[in-house]
């Protein structure tokens, strides 16, 4: 009895809940209606697909492998792909949620992990009849099953060894031409090459090189060094030995190419030198030396009391003045007169002239 009353009691509280939520409904759309100048849907537009997955009309969770649950499953439609993995919520089943954002009356395309497409296609959008469906059922068929993509194990990455310096090689011989047999003249350029590394240019001297080769690290050891002669290369090699000292490395390149003339110097003309204008000369007066005569004032002689010499004085007085004269005068005119002769009296009156004249002047600048 009380059971039967729980359950009258369970269903009258469930039918009355539905006419509760049935009014509302109602109500609500009349008022979105009343109250709405367009059409309004509350259901979003969703659809989720779902439903078995056959591999060559077996269902796939039926095969014995370890990939039949877990595969990816990719729709796409243009730039869109939407993933989902098979067996995710029942085994051998999907479920894929196309929407909301997405373009009305779109076909999607099925495949199993980007490797085989599947029979039917889905469809994002209304029904024949213009209903949206929120859930639609649609089982998935394909040809083959898709090869399990090998998980790559991880290859720690070799060490890379250090290299180790070595010593460089001394090689030199002869270059000689492969078709007539001739030396290459001297002048030409030559270097030589290992992979990458490349040596310095040197220059051939009468048909003979001479070249180091110094690319530094152990892994050039024992490879092939080329030479290179004006861009031509050279028909032999040498292998890279590291502190190789070898004078009988003998070249032999297809041809030579010529000796290279030096060019011809074109003289230059000197560079005249702009000429510098002499200054002009500006005169320079001539100096005139003036001569001042100092005239020393002598004084006037106290005149003596006259004694008559005697002859013989008077001879010997005459004989001095003439010796005297004769050693106070020079040149040419003195050196012609005779010491013996008498003084004339032009010769007095030239001596005593400026005592005469000094006389004078004192005289008359007193008075």
């Amino acid at each position: 009895m009380n059971i039967m009353f729980m359950n009258f009691k369970t269903l009258l509280i469930g039918v009355v809940t539905s006419f509760l939520l049935t009014a509302g409904l109602f109500v609500t759309s009349d008022f979105v209606k009343a109250d709405s100048h367009g059409e309004f849907n509350f259901i979003p537009r969703i659809i989720v697909f779902q439903g078995n997955v056959f591999i060559n009309g077996k269902r796939i969770n039926e095969y014995e492998t370890d990939i039949t649950d877990g595969i990816t499953l990719i729709a796409k439609s243009g730039d869109i792909e939407l993933t989902t993995e098979v067996g995710s919520f029942t085994a051998g089943r999907y479920h894929i949620q196309l929407g909301p954002n997405l373009d009305e009356n779109s076909t999607f395309e099925i495949w199993l992990e980007n490797q085989v497409k599947a029979e039917e296609s889905l469809f994002y959008g209304a029904d024949s009849n213009g209903k949206w469906s929120l859930s639609v059922i649609q089982d998935l068929h394909f040809s083959e099953m898709p090869v399990a993509t090998p998980t790559p194990t991880p290859i720690p990455p070799t060490p890379t060894p250090t290299p180790v310096v070595v010593q460089p090689s001394f090689l030199s011989g002869q270059i000689v031409s492969g078709s007539s047999g001739e030396n290459a003249g001297a002048g030409l350029k030559l270097y030589a090459v290992i992979n990458d590394y490349t040596s310095e240019t040197v220059e051939i001297e009468d048909g003979f090189f001479k070249i180091v080769v110094d690319p530094k690290y152990d892994y050039y050891v024992g490879e092939d060094i080329v030479f290179i002669l004006e861009g031509i290369k050279a028909l032999t090699t040498h292998k890279f030995l590291a502190g190789e000292f070898n004078k009988e490395v003998n070249l032999i390149f297809p041809n030579i190419p010529a000796t290279p003339v030096p060019p011809t110097p074109t003289p230059i003309p000197p560079t005249p030198k702009p000429s510098v204008p002499e200054p002009t000369r500006t005169p320079v007066p001539a100096v005139i030396e003036k001569i001042i005569v100092e005239v020393t004032s002598t004084p006037t002689p106290t005149p003596l009391p006259v004694i008559e010499p005697k002859e013989e004085k008077v001879e010997e007085q005459k004989s001095e003045i003439v010796v005297v004269e004769e050693e106070s005068s020079g040149g040419a005119c003195g050196a012609n007169i005779d010491p013996n002769a008498p003084i004339s009296s032009g010769h007095i009156a030239m001596l005593l002239s400026p005592l005469i004249f000094i006389g004078f002047r004192r005289i008359f600048g007193r008075n």
